[in-house]
């Protein structure tokens, strides 16, 4: 089930430290954190946003053409808001 794939994500997450934020939005589950760029030492946002419909479950990820951050909590605040704007933009063209 999805509740279970979520679960152990976050669990398997946490572990690592890499969860900032998982929290549902007007019925959509949004994951979103930073993950650090060793090579530009930058931080990148990571979002990724579930959802159930008639269709069944889906699932959309962005992690292209975002900006980097030089902290950890500039590139979650980017995610957070980048995944509610995208969730609003898919309900006002549903």
């Amino acid at each position: 089930s999805l509740t279970v794939q979520i679960s152990g994500f976050f669990q398997a997450s946490r572990r690592c430290g890499d969860v900032m934020a998982m929290f549902l939005y007007k019925d959509f589950l949004i994951i979103a954190t930073g993950l650090f760029d060793k090579d530009t030492g930058l931080w990148l946002p990571i979002i990724d946003i579930s959802w159930w419909s008639a269709a069944g479950r889906g699932s959309h990820t962005i992690t292209h053409s975002v900006p980097s951050f030089v902290a950890k909590q500039e590139a979650e605040t980017f995610a957070v808001e980048t995944a509610k704007a995208w969730v609003d933009e898919r309900l006002k063209a549903a």
